[in-house]
């Protein structure tokens, strides 16, 4: 194919060469160009028809692609409806599963929540079932014992034998035993339905230790192991708290330490860990020389019915209650138990209590131990056998204001007094070889040198006097020595010459003369021995042996005092104080309900009815006569407005406030 340009450049010469050419010659000129426009019009249709043919394959290639594009298009929808039915079909799988889960645990927890309410009422009544066997069980219990000890109580008082008195005692300590467990029992059927509870009263935590010094005087004593108290300084001489609870604390915690001590010496001590403002923590222990607890049964200690040696033949008994009530209570007044122990070495029981302090009446600053005056002190020499309690009682002293010289030897005892100036002279009488009237006026002959002297003794019996006189000393205290001993020696209340207070007689004779009392019981026994403890305290007793009998005498008769049973045939002793308050002249008389049984209603119950404090049986000369007086004094007060002021309750028994899921016992 020629080019297309030079065809044209010829053409353009031959139409020049036309214009001065001949006929003959353009004929040649017109044959030539015919010519190459033929062959022009020749190239111009290849030309078309490969471009035509060019473009008719770029047609089609892109026919071909589109044809492809769709076609995968449509294989993308199709995956595309595929994939979303799969979804469709996923989702609606899940969903369905989703709910035949659902409906089955729904199924499921239904059946469970009826299966737990119908437990939980299996459970409250078998609870309900419990605590009115318990009730029923304590009625039962209490009622023979209330006669067995309280007859007992009485008994001692009178005129025994040596033998007489010792089988008197073994009764005794046998009943109160028994009654332990059963307010143990009680306390731990209260803590399991969550109903023990805290009473606050006004109380001194120097009586309370006193208290537990006089309770385990004896124990020791027959052991041979000493017993001190140590109370640390600025402890306030009021505080509020639940002082029933607190002492039954420090009962089981030094009970056990009596159990499991039989040498050297027990402390019972508390000091202050915090104070601020109206509330003061107090950190309270008992140290003893033991035989200690193993590290691995010491967790064994807080669990109730637990024992550190539950083996058929262990040495000591229990029921393994009194350490996990305990705990429970101590939880109950904000603090924390603990207890370091190492067999052989002894134990030490601590435990924390939040207390408030009482605001003083007289000016507007709390309660705490006067100032000594340290220029009228008084100057003691103090001979104590065991260095322990030596020390500590020289602390208290000192504490007391008093200068001390600390001696634990007869020869030391006799330098001291030559060499230093005393008022007093304290003496351990076990620092005798034996302690006679030869020996003691041996000593004082000795010593030439006018002083007062003053025996600590163990356990002693007999009269004090008598004894003092013969062995010619000024007065003898018995172990173990309380704080209020102290008191008197450091000179900050008077001493009574001759006489200890740990062995003072509770003497009650015709202390109540003037007063006249009613006492309202079914049970013949009880009627018997209220009227044995009331005529000793001198009132003048009327009996009733049911609430319409009692509401009868209260029409004919005004009394000071009624005592009212509370389960009684014919009427009841609730109903019957309604009734006396509202219809009969003992309107305005101290009703005091006097019960061992227990009572559907509450105990808030029981005093909206109209009495005014409660008397747990078993109870006692001293728990009657305790009674009497508070409510008596408040009474010639005009303090009594029949009401009972709740945390004012004197539970003055052997027994606990033993109020079980609501229901007073």
């Amino acid at each position: 194919m020629r080019d297309l340009g030079e065809d044209v450049l010829i053409i353009s010469g031959i139409i020049e060469d036309a214009q001065v050419a001949s006929a003959g010659e353009l004929l040649y000129l017109y044959k030539e160009t015919n010519s190459i426009l033929k062959e022009i019009n020749r190239e111009f249709k290849e030309i078309y028809e490969q471009t035509s043919l060019e473009a008719t394959k770029e047609r089609e290639l892109s026919i071909q692609s589109i044809n492809k594009i769709i076609a995968a298009s449509d294989e993308a929808e199709i995956v595309v409806k595929a994939i979303n039915y799969k979804i469709l079909v996923f989702f609606v799988v899940l969903f369905l599963l989703i709910m035949i889960y659902y409906y089955i645990t729904s199924s499921r927890l239904n059946n469970a929540a009826v299966r737990a309410i119908a437990l939980q009422e299996k459970a409250l009544s078998a609870s309900r079932i419990k605590t009115q066997f318990i009730a029923s069980m304590s009625h039962e219990l209490r009622t023979p014992l209330n006669a067995t000890i309280g007859f007992a109580e009485i008994l001692n008082t009178e005129p025994l034998t040596s033998s007489q008195q010792d089988y008197v005692g073994r009764i005794l300590i046998s009943s109160k035993s028994l009654l332990t467990i059963i307010n143990d029992i009680l306390d731990l059927t209260k803590i399991e339905s969550g109903k023990l509870e805290l009473s606050p009263t006004v109380f001194s935590i120097q009586e309370l230790l006193e208290e537990q010094l006089i309770l385990f005087s004896k124990a020791v004593g027959e052991k041979g192991v000493e017993l001190c108290v140590s109370i640390g300084n600025g402890i306030p001489e009021k505080l509020k708290g639940d002082a029933d609870k607190l002492s039954q604390v420090l009962t089981n915690i030094i009970g056990n330490a009596v159990k499991f001590t039989h040498q050297g010496e027990i402390e019972i001590g508390v000091n202050i860990l915090a104070q601020d403002g109206a509330k003061i923590i107090l950190n309270c222990y008992v140290r003893d020389t033991g035989i200690g607890i193993p590290k691995d049964k010491q967790s064994l200690l807080f669990t109730a019915f637990s024992q550190v040696d539950s083996s058929i033949t262990r040495n000591y008994g229990g029921t393994g209650l009194g350490l996990a009530i305990s705990q429970r209570i101590v939880q109950l007044m904000g603090g924390v138990i603990k207890v370091v122990s190492q067999p052989g070495f002894g134990s030490t029981f601590s435990f924390s209590i939040n207390l408030d302090m009482v605001e003083s009446d007289e000016k507007n600053t709390f309660q705490t131990v006067p100032l000594i005056d340290k220029r009228k002190s008084t100057s003691i020499v103090l001979g104590y056998k065991n260095t322990i309690v030596l020390k500590i009682l020289g602390e208290q002293l000192e504490r007391l204001g008093c200068k001390v010289t600390l001696v634990s030897s007869l020869l030391a005892v006799k330098e001291s007094l030559l060499n230093y100036s005393a008022d007093i002279l304290l003496l351990d009488t076990e620092l005798f070889d034996e302690c006679t009237a030869d020996t003691v006026n041996a000593f004082q002959l000795e010593v030439n040198k006018k002083i007062v002297i003053v025996l600590i003794s163990p356990l002693l019996r007999g009269n004090i006097d008598f004894l003092k006189n013969k062995l010619g000393v000024d007065s003898i205290i018995t172990k173990p020595v309380r704080p209020s001993d102290l008191l008197k020696i450091s000179g900050r209340c008077s001493i009574v010459p001759g006489n200890s207070s740990q062995n003072d007689d509770f003497n009650t004779e015709n202390s109540l003369s003037k007063y006249r009392v009613l006492v309202t019981d079914d049970v013949e026994m009880n009627r018997i021995l209220a009227g044995k403890i009331l005529s000793k305290l001198g009132a003048t007793v009327d009996f009733a042996e049911n609430g319409l009998a009692a509401i009868d005498a209260a029409k004919k008769q005004f009394y000071d005092v009624i005592f009212m049973d509370l389960n009684m045939p014919v009427m009841d002793g609730l109903t019957a104080t309604k009734q006396i308050r509202a219809e009969s002249m003992c309107k305005g008389s101290v009703i005091i309900a006097l019960t061992a049984c227990a009572l559907v209603e509450s105990r808030d119950f029981c005093i909206n009815s109209g009495m005014n404090d409660i008397l747990i049986k078993p109870f006692t000369l001293k728990s009657f006569h305790l009674m009497l007086t508070k409510w008596l004094a408040l009474n010639e007060s005009s303090l009594v407005d029949n009401k009972f002021k709740e945390g004012e309750s004197v539970l003055v028994s052997n027994a606990r406030s033993t109020e079980v899921n609501g229901e007073l016992l």
